[in-house]
């Protein structure tokens, strides 16, 4: 079954504190200097409402996860470079920041091992529980501080481990106020609550999660695309588009062939195609109504029919901004269309 991930984001093999992963996994991080954690604030509030902001699918490897929270507009800042603390942790550069008590909880579509992530500016008298599960079954999470001695741990190593921090202040290139969490066994689901968040002088109830690791069942394959490689004799190709006008074209001379035309619309965006079940996918673009353009197509080859793949892609939760889908760029590879808005 061909699946869709219609985001600009999508995951990285990991470059940090990754162990080894077992047969039939693969590191995979979620880098928030790559990814786009959205608010609905800002230049995206005409767009996006705080339902969807609470509710964001990220691609992890070759799955998805799911984060989910209740944080209002005015305490959801994204990603951010304001944490710069980051020695001896297991994330590096922006992380996501979230500013006093509330509920974050990121779901996996099937179970990752050995996950890791860290949690900063945990200080003046914050308390955090890391819940995890696999399923509906409760796994053990391991916390451990990096630096200082401002944070203590309760029910270490359970499924429900607490870490409180004492009346202190950790400044935010400072590690005093750092957590590494560390899940080795089998994991789905993972919650965070925050309590306690109190301000000072020096604090405004602010923490902040880092980049996130694991290693997840699967992998993508290394010859998805040798259905399509040239006979022999015949030249390597790439698929171009003018007009309304989707060409094969090859890459050393700039020769076209003719691949598709759709006389419906004057300019074709985001091609992708699959070269296994032999159909291209792509939307509109320079239309008279950018923002109402939401639409996304698919042309079969061989049965020779063009068709409406997805009527509105906000009906799948993702938002779309003033240029609607005109602006982005496709992928198609392993049976998944990735589709920039």
């Amino acid at each position: 079954m061909r699946k869709l991930y219609l985001v600009i984001i999508t995951s990285f093999l990991y470059f940090n504190s990754q162990a080894q992963c077992g047969a039939g996994y693969t590191a995979v991080a979620l880098n928030w200097d790559y990814l786009d954690f959205i608010v609905n604030s800002g230049s995206y509030a005409p767009y996006l409402t705080l339902a969807q902001s609470q509710t964001q699918k990220f691609s992890f490897g070759t799955q998805g996860v799911t984060f989910t929270h209740n944080y209002t507009t005015a305490n959801t800042f994204g990603e951010v470079g304001t944490h710069t603390g980051d020695a001896g942790s297991f994330g590096q550069g922006d992380d996501l920041r979230f500013l006093g008590d509330g509920t974050v909880t990121f779901t996996f579509d099937n179970a990752v091992q050995n996950l890791k992530f860290s949690l900063f500016d945990v200080d003046r008298r914050q308390r955090i529980i890391v819940s995890a599960l696999n399923g509906a079954t409760g796994t053990n999470v391991t916390l451990a501080s990096v630096s200082g001695s401002i944070l203590s741990f309760t029910n270490n190593g359970t499924a429900n481990a607490r870490v409180d921090a004492n009346n202190s202040s950790s400044a935010n290139n400072s590690s005093n106020g750092t957590v590494n969490v560390t899940i080795p066994g089998d994991v789905t689901k993972v919650t965070i609550t925050v309590s306690q968040s109190n301000t000072a002088f020096d604090e405004d109830g602010s923490y902040y999660i880092s980049d996130i690791s694991a290693c997840s069942v699967g992998s993508y394959p290394l010859n998805y695309y040798v259905v399509a490689k040239p006979f022999t004799n015949q030249p390597s190709y790439v698929i171009s588009v003018l007009d309304n006008n989707i060409y094969y074209t090859d890459v050393a001379t700039g020769r076209s062939k003719l691949l598709y035309s759709d006389p419906s619309g004057n300019n074709i965006n985001s091609a992708a195609y699959d070269p296994v079940n032999h159909q291209v996918y792509y939307a509109y673009s320079l239309t008279t109504t950018p923002t109402t353009n939401k639409t996304i197509y698919r042309y079969d080859y061989d049965t020779e029919t063009k068709s409406v793949f997805i009527p509105d892609v906000t009906d799948l939760g993702i938002p779309t901004y003033y240029p609607g889908v005109e602006s982005g760029a496709a992928a198609f590879y392993n049976g998944s269309l990735y589709l920039g808005v």
